[in-house]
Order: C-alpha cells, then sequence, then structure tokens
C-alpha cells in the first residue's frame, strides 16, 4: 500500500509539472492523484515532508533553471512558461532557492541540484502512541469557530479560540462532562502559503442546536475511521500526523475515504503531565479491495 501512496504523489508532481504556467488548484491535484482533497495536503506533507505550495515553489523555479541553462529563450519567456507573472517575480524566487540571478545561473550554465521529492523521512520527534484501531463512528455535530491564517505552533490562539466558544457554549447551557472537543484544519481549495490555511475549534452539540455570530456548526460525516491515540507534547503533533500518513494507513492497507480528518481531545482520559494532551487522530478509510 506504500507503493499505491507514492505511486499517487507522483502523479500529482507530474500534473504540477504540466500546468506549472496554469492556475494549479487543489481540485486538479487530487483529481490527477485519486487522493481526496480531504487528504492530500497530509499525503504530501507526511511523503515529501513539504507542503503543496512548497513543492509548486520549487518545481516552478527548477523548472525555470533548467529552461536558463539548456535553451535560448529571453528570460520573460521563461518566467511566463514556468508561471511567473513576470521576470521580477522570477528573479526574486531565484534569488532565494539559487543565490543567483537568472542571467548569471544562465551565464555559469549551471546545473538543478538533484533532490528526490520523495525521501525516506524519519520525525526527529518520537511521539508516544497509546493505541490504535479501526472503527464505525456515527455522524455527530460540532459547534465551532473558525480561524483562517498562519496557527502552527500557536498554543495561545488554540486556547484563545476555544475560551471564545466554551463561553459561548456556557452561555448556550451546552457545556456537559461528555463533551468532546474536536480541531479540524482545513486545506484551502488553491495552493496558497500559511497565512491563508484555516483551522475549526469545535465542541459537540446536540443536533438541533442553533449557533450564530462567530459560532458555526457542521456535522462530521460518519463510517470508517483509523484512529490513533497519542499522548503528544506541542512539537510532536506534526510527527504524529506524518506516522498515521506515511506509516500506519499503509501497513494496515487503508484507503482514505471521503471526508474530514480530525484530532478529538477525549474528555474521560487525563494527560501524563501539564506539557502533554491525549489526542485521538481521527482518519476517515476504507479497506483496499
Amino acid at each position: 500500500m506504500k507503493g499505491y501512496y507514492i505511486e499517487s504523489i507522483k502523479k500529482a508532481v507530474s500534473y504540477i509539472e504540466e500546468n506549472l504556467n496554469k492556475k494549479i488548484s487543489l481540485n486538479g491535484i487530487s483529481e490527477a492523484s485519486g487522493i481526496s482533497k480531504f487528504h492530500i495536503h497530509r499525503l504530501f506533507q507526511a511523503f515529501t515532508g513539504d507542503t503543496i505550495y512548497d513543492i509548486v515553489k520549487r518545481l516552478k523555479v527548477e523548472n525555470a533553471a533548467a529552461l536558463l541553462s539548456s535553451s535560448s529563450k529571453t528570460i520573460a519567456d521563461i518566467a511566463k512558461i514556468s508561471g511567473y507573472s513576470s521576470a521580477a517575480e522570477l528573479g526574486h524566487e531565484f534569488k532565494n532557492r539559487f543565490s543567483k540571478s537568472p542571467s548569471a545561473w544562465r551565464k555559469a550554465k549551471a546545473a538543478v541540484p538533484e533532490h528526490p521529492l520523495i525521501k525516506t523521512l524519519e520525525d526527529t520527534d518520537e511521539p508516544k502512541l497509546l493505541s490504535m484501531k479501526i472503527e464505525k463512528v456515527d455522524d455527530f455535530s460540532i459547534a465551532y469557530i473558525r480561524h483562517t491564517g498562519a496557527y502552527a505552533g500557536d498554543s495561545a490562539l488554540f486556547i484563545y479560540l476555544y475560551n471564545k466558544l466554551t463561553a459561548w457554549a456556557a452561555a448556550e447551557n451546552l457545556l456537559s462532562p461528555e463533551q468532546q472537543n474536536v480541531v479540524i484544519y482545513h486545506n484551502p481549495i488553491h495552493i496558497t502559503e500559511e497565512s491563508r490555511t484555516k483551522i475549526s475549534i469545535g465542541i459537540s452539540v446536540p443536533e438541533d442546536v442553533k449557533a450564530g455570530g462567530d459560532i458555526g456548526k457542521m456535522k462530521l460525516q460518519g463510517g470508517e475511521y483509523l484512529i490513533c491515540r497519542y499522548s503528544l507534547h506541542d512539537e510532536e503533533y506534526s510527527s504524529a500526523w506524518n506516522r498515521v500518513y506515511r506509516e500506519f494507513l499503509p501497513e494496515k492497507g487503508l484507503k482514505l475515504a471521503e471526508g474530514f480528518s480530525f484530532e478529538l481531545y477525549p474528555s474521560d482520559v487525563k494527560a501524563e503531565d501539564r506539557y502533554s494532551a491525549i489526542v485521538d487522530i481521527y482518519v476517515p478509510v476504507e479497506k483496499n479491495d
């Protein structure tokens, strides 16, 4: 099954390479790879160590570098072919990547360094896996508050959003010991930088609850889920997600199903210490036929 996921990423990369001078969308990458748009970002991160946004940037500048060394096209034409709005934009990206201007690169007839996109990755963090199971989950509703913008490593932001949400829930008399706390990381429709990514902080609520203002409501889809329970410190979340997608899904012979993956913070389990959290990572799956 690991080969299946690697081939899917290769198909996605081929699609990106063939469409560098066009607007590349998540839907297009999803269709080319055969992987749901709900999961393609996570899959890229797990197998390449980079975001799709970073991969697109890399392929564009490397395509331009190869053309500069092998063709007589003008820098402006190469910029357009490689998906840049101008020669100036290409020059800026070129300096960032190669520490040279496009004209200096051409004069030196430099070759693009070879760096495989799909790597044998080993996470430096070793998140503590407590349990793993495949379980059928019923639909359930959550009330949520959403944030657009950077969030990685910003624990203060998560606390602020959660406190704002629970203040609303308390006013609506919705807080209970059975409440489930959920975090959803949304993939953008377009391949964008971190400033346009989104997260939703949610709590489980009865189906008939009405939301409004900053608080939204949605239903999380039921079905078969791979559920991995971790004890995590702040710096271990990325490694935990990567292991689920890179190791556990292939090992279990599972394909990704439509629907959100999410983190659920069980209310009936206490963390091992004040610096860690018990986190269930839910990934919708289907068995490989």
